[in-house]
């Protein structure tokens, strides 16, 4: 005999499945993770970084050992944080150790080329996560007052006749990018202008030319370089020339239009910097390469000056030359006006 189910009964049923569905649902809710305040950072911005000599001498942004200057470090952040500058040095000394946009440094070591930076990070931000940060890097020069302050001339050509057909001479291809000299690649002197020019015509190979009897390591190196706007090719002014597959360039790229800073060791090209100045043809650049204590600093007419640290293969490099690559043709180039002070 079928029993009927009182309304109890129906109730406490309905009560069961109710709390086993509540149950169910409550054990498969998925958590949502915790997202890290580092997860979503934005990195500050650095707009520039401002040294201003007490003393400068000649040349320009130099002092004096003893001597001291202070270093302002424009930047801000995205998100509105407070922000920690974290300055550091190579050479000389901070004697303004602060967490500030500003601080003064003393030239206290011997003469050369120093290096000042800072790192940029928010306030918030603990010792673990401050690989989340900006930085930027000047160098100074430093000079003993002891010795004259005033630059000593090393060498200087208005590429002359003379010095053209008599200093400058072929060298070799670069790089091994090809094995002869065709005829179409040549150095001689511009009677008009009274410049050196080089002129490199439809051969795919780098070629070099140095100036006999250089010894020149280190100082300031300048020299006027005007080209006109090629579709193909390179040419550049080579500071320090070791042979065919080791030497250190400041040239035009004439396919991509810019200037680049360019070093071959053993046949093996580096771009310590890329995308660096915009060139215009037929326009005369000042290139000024300054080197000292393994430092080099390049700077293109009254461009940021771009600096690093020399490959040591290079240090005791002492030739000086320019360089041309042809592929559909390169130049005339004009090279004029060759000053090599100390510093």
């Amino acid at each position: 005999m079928q029993r009927n189910i009182n309304k109890y009964e129906l109730i406490l049923i309905a009560s069961i499945i109710f709390i086993t569905i509540i149950i169910q649902s409550c054990g498969t809710e998925s958590v949502s993770p915790s997202i890290s305040p580092y997860d979503t950072n934005k990195t500050p911005q650095i707009d520039s970084l401002i040294i201003t000599p007490n003393t400068p001498v000649e040349p320009e942004r130099t002092v004096l050992i003893s001597d001291t200057f202070e270093a302002y470090c424009s930047a801000e952040d995205p998100e509105g944080d407070s922000l920690i500058y974290s300055w550091w040095f190579k050479g000389g000394m901070l004697i303004s150790e602060t967490n500030l946009a500003w601080t003064q440094w003393i030239a206290t070591d011997s003469a050369g080329m120093y290096r000042i930076g800072v790192d940029v990070y928010e306030d918030w931000v603990d010792e673990e996560h401050r690989d989340n940060r900006s930085s930027i890097v000047d160098t100074i020069w430093v000079a003993d007052p002891s010795d004259p302050i005033d630059t000593v001339d090393l060498y200087f050509s208005d590429f002359s006749n003379d010095d053209v057909t008599g200093n400058w001479v072929y060298y070799d291809s670069l790089a091994g990018l090809s094995n002869y000299l065709p005829d179409t690649v040549s150095i001689t002197w511009d009677a008009d202008n009274e410049t050196m020019v080089v002129v490199a015509e439809s051969d795919m190979g780098t070629y070099g030319f140095r100036m006999t009897d250089s010894v020149f390591t280190e100082g300031t190196f300048r020299i006027k370089v005007k080209a006109p706007n090629n579709s193909f090719g390179r040419v550049a002014f080579v500071p320090k020339f070791i042979d065919a597959h080791n030497y250190f360039l400041i040239g035009i790229d004439y396919f991509l239009g810019e200037w680049h800073i360019i070093y071959c060791i053993d046949g093996e090209t580096h771009w310590p910097k890329l995308e660096w100045l915009m060139f215009q043809p037929n326009v005369s650049y000042e290139i000024v390469f300054q080197y000292s204590d393994g430092m080099y600093r390049v700077t293109i007419g009254e461009n940021t000056p771009w600096e690093g640290e020399m490959p040591e293969l290079f240090e005791p490099a002492a030739n000086i030359g320019v360089a041309v690559y042809a592929l559909t043709g390169a130049g005339p180039v004009q090279f004029d006006d060759l000053h090599i002070t100390n510093p």
